[in-house]
């Protein structure tokens, strides 16, 4: 159970500010971000670790972490990109509407946004398959 003043805070207005029961719930996937400040605070790599857990997947987090660390900039954007790329070369469609989509977390939905969108040649299939991904 997510505690109140964690279901119900309003998001800090700078990473120092943060909560760290806060950036522990969002490294799990258990909420999702309020804001700009949380979605830079999560590591993107522990709540992947996490993702691949739970979908018997543990054997893919050494493509991820490759593909992360052959970045030329590391940012939090890249990341993301990176992972829902990845996660599209591991995977197929109907793993990605399963397992990433219907996420409590954002980044999580965001990663399977990444992913479905390389997985469709027509504008019209793409805005399809992401309608489980929009808030």
């Amino acid at each position: 159970m997510i505690p109140e003043h964690i279901a119900n805070r309003k998001g800090a207005r700078s990473i120092k500010d943060l909560d760290s029961k806060v950036i522990e719930y969002l490294n799990a996937g258990i909420i999702e971000t309020k804001n700009l400040m949380e979605w830079l605070a999560i590591d993107q790599l522990v709540l992947l670790k996490t993702v691949l857990r739970l979908t018997n997947k543990v054997d893919w987090y050494e493509s991820f972490e490759e593909a992360v660390n052959n970045q030329k900039k590391l940012t939090s954007n890249s990341t993301t990109k990176i992972i829902g790329q990845t996660f599209a070369q591991l995977s197929d469609s109907t793993f990605v509407k399963t397992h990433l989509s219907n996420s409590q977390s954002d980044m999580v939905s965001c990663w399977g946004c990444w992913a479905e969108s390389l997985f469709h040649d027509s504008l019209n299939g793409l805005l399809e398959a992401m309608k489980p991904h929009a808030a």
